[in-house]
């Protein structure tokens, strides 16, 4: 995110997210950690769907700050078609590629043409997403979101908004009582529910100052999210729920980090969100956690305790503390940032080949696996998105040049 230097905390936290998501497919991908010597690994890095409730709420965010340039509705649909298609038909083209020559499977022509237009989520619905590449379906969820937004760019923006955030509210619970659909109307519905959480980001923007909180508070969000997402013992359509909930968590984390964008209004006339707020909510999800997950029994007392850390944020020592090691790992962070959606790609099919050529060389696999991923992915935001923004840019302002027909 470049459009403000004041919010580089969004793009950490995008960084951050992209890393958590790398992370939590090592094992299942690779399989280099599957023995139950390394069942710890899962305890840290299963958080996969928890970073892609915040790359959904950022974008949501990214989309409103965009917007706010004035753009017209072509130049909103180029930016987005630039910033998206490029790299993920190249790696559609490179994974099928792969599946063909390396694996030897025989293609299939609706899959491919249903991923050429972005629909790739799950069979059960239309079709699979690119092969060796299953974090590839929320891009179908960020093509719809950037579509229906460009259809009303130029309308009355908030009522739409609103309109779409409340049909989101009434798709997710429909899906509640309906699990196990198939077909175009519930990919549709599916995508409906997803869009709760962008439209949470971008009404979060929207309504920025009006919302004021600390960074306690917003920490205490945060950390009562594996409280919500781990109960496991529910059915899918209401696990499924949880994570749109776990958006409602996060909303204290994107307002405090956007609360030096443009604060128009006085603090005495902002909602501040305080920790009291979440007392019940935490109670409830307590009772919840105890009755409806599969998890160990010291994992339930970890995870009803997390919230409390947050506590340790009024010390003056451990803020520092933290700050120090902000420090230290915040250039790595926004590298990762910067490549997030490359690497969002890559990395899958990254480790896919890499463990296929290398099933037994679990060291010398994990640091190829990140110098391809890492090259990869940054080659590509480089001469698939900036380059080619750049040389479209240069057309577009270049003055037209009138051919003179002569008799």
């Amino acid at each position: 995110m470049t459009e403000n230097k004041k919010i580089i905390g969004l793009d950490i936290l995008r960084g951050l997210a992209c890393l958590i998501v790398w992370l939590s497919h090592i094992r299942v991908v690779t399989k280099y950690f599957n023995s139950d010597s390394y069942n710890f690994i899962q305890t840290f890095v299963s958080w996969g769907r928890e970073a892609v409730v915040v790359f959904f709420i950022l974008s949501g965010i990214v989309i409103n700050l965009a917007s706010q340039n004035k753009t017209d509705k072509k130049q909103y649909f180029k930016k987005r078609f630039l910033r998206i298609y490029p790299i993920f038909f190249v790696m559609l083209v490179i994974c099928y590629s792969f599946d063909y020559l390396i694996f030897h499977h025989s293609s299939n022509i609706k899959e491919i043409v249903g991923n050429i237009f972005l629909q790739g989520m799950w069979p059960t619905y239309v079709v699979p997403p690119i092969p060796y590449d299953l974090a590839a379906w929320s891009i179908a969820c960020e093509a719809f979101f950037y579509v229906v937004f460009g259809l009303f760019y130029n309308s009355n923006r908030p009522r739409v908004i609103w309109i779409w955030f409340a049909l989101s509210i009434v798709s997710n619970i429909f899906h509640l009582f309906h699990e196990d659909g198939t077909g175009y109307f519930y990919q549709f519905t599916s995508l409906l529910n997803n869009s709760f959480l962008w439209l949470l980001g971008y009404l979060i923007f929207e309504y920025r100052s009006k919302l004021s909180t600390s960074a306690q508070t917003a920490c205490t969000g945060l950390l009562m999210i594996p409280l919500l997402t781990r109960m496991n013992a529910l059915p899918n359509s209401f696990r499924q729920a949880c994570y749109y909930i776990a958006g409602i968590y996060l909303i204290p984390l994107f307002v405090w980090q956007l609360k030096k964008i443009n604060r128009s209004m006085a603090a005495e006339d902002q909602f501040n969100i305080k920790h009291i707020y979440f007392l019940p909510i935490y109670l409830i999800n307590v009772w919840l956690l105890w009755h409806y997950s599969d998890s160990l029994f010291i994992s339930k007392i970890l995870y009803s305790s997390i919230p409390f850390l947050s506590l340790a944020l009024y010390s003056h020592s451990i803020r520092n503390s933290l700050k120090f090691i902000f420090s230290k790992i915040k250039m790595p962070l926004l590298f990762i940032s910067s490549i997030s959606y490359p690497l969002y790609l890559v990395h899958m099919p990254t480790m896919t080949l890499v463990y296929h050529f290398l099933p037994d060389q679990k060291l010398i696999g994990m640091l190829l696996i990140v110098i391809i991923a890492l090259s990869i992915s940054y080659l590509f935001e480089v001469f698939l998105f900036r380059k080619l923004s750049a040389w479209v840019s240069k057309r577009d302002h270049q003055p037209k040049i009138i051919q003179e027909t002569t008799v």
